[in-house]
């Protein structure tokens, strides 16, 4: 029975002659050095190309996860590659951390997202891989490499969008932020405004993003920023005229892919 792997949307898939999941870097240094190649690594799929399809070795990030230590003074945490972002926000709020910025989605690896410069959105605000103080990789040897920020300034910089030329990620130590609270504001706007008064909008928070919606002259402007206000329930969803127009549109493209 063949082995099967595909990326979360399902258009790049592979049938590979061993998936393996490593438990430590250990174990994946020797499947490094005696899997069938080539060897590709997933963290959780969730890139759209096909850079993890391999009809040799594909290696599962998913059993290196968790909090390795941290510094409650300096703010970082050092995790394993493996761990989802999801679970990562809850295990940073526990020890008073966050992450000072994050994209829209949170089922990446740490490692994965690391690894394609995965990144939110904000002016002053960088993608994951420019809050890394510390990496461990097991390389193209099969050997557990060590690199620091204080001394190996240009190889962490390296890591940055490396797709796992250096080798494969397994432990990082992340610059933190205290644990910290956003007001998020939603709102629709024709888009003749948000393109005329783009740069005056995105300037004036800390994060903000806006989406195009198709067909109908409007978009939605969704801005975040640090505040001290207590926390409130989540309101009901009113869709505006835009927004059912959205997702309408949304639901008649699911069956058009190739668009």
């Amino acid at each position: 029975m063949s082995n099967i792997w595909s990326n979360w949307s399902g258009f790049v898939s592979a049938e590979p002659k061993l998936i393996a999941s490593p438990g430590d870097a250990g174990e994946l240094g020797d499947l490094v050095r005696t899997a069938p190649g080539p060897v590709r690594v997933a963290g959780a799929g969730h890139s759209f190309t096909p850079l993890v399809k391999s009809q040799g070795t594909i290696l599962s990030l998913e059993r290196l996860e968790g909090l390795v230590s941290h510094d409650a003074e300096t703010h970082r945490a050092r995790v394993r590659a493996g761990t989802r972002l999801g679970p990562l926000m809850r295990i940073l709020q526990g020890i008073g951390q966050g992450l000072p910025n994050m994209g829209d989605i949170d089922r990446q690896a740490i490692g994965g997202a690391l690894g394609t410069a995965t990144h939110g959105s904000g002016p002053t605000l960088g993608a994951y891989h420019t809050q890394l103080e510390t990496v461990q990789i097991v390389d193209g040897l099969g050997k557990v490499r060590d690199f620091k920020r204080a001394g190996d300034q240009d190889m962490i910089h390296a890591m940055g969008v490396a797709l796992g030329a250096f080798g494969v990620l397994t432990e990082v130590t992340l610059n933190n932020i205290a644990t910290y609270r956003l007001r998020r504001r939603k709102y629709v706007l024709p888009i003749t405004e948000m393109l005329r008064d783009f740069e005056a909008m995105m300037a004036a928070h800390r994060s903000a993003e806006f989406y195009y919606i198709p067909f109908s002259g409007y978009a939605q402007f969704i801005a975040s920023d640090f505040s001290d206000a207590a926390p409130t329930a989540r309101p009901p969803e009113e869709d505006e005229a835009g927004l059912r127009t959205l997702r309408r549109l949304r639901a008649s493209l699911a069956w058009l892919p190739s668009l």
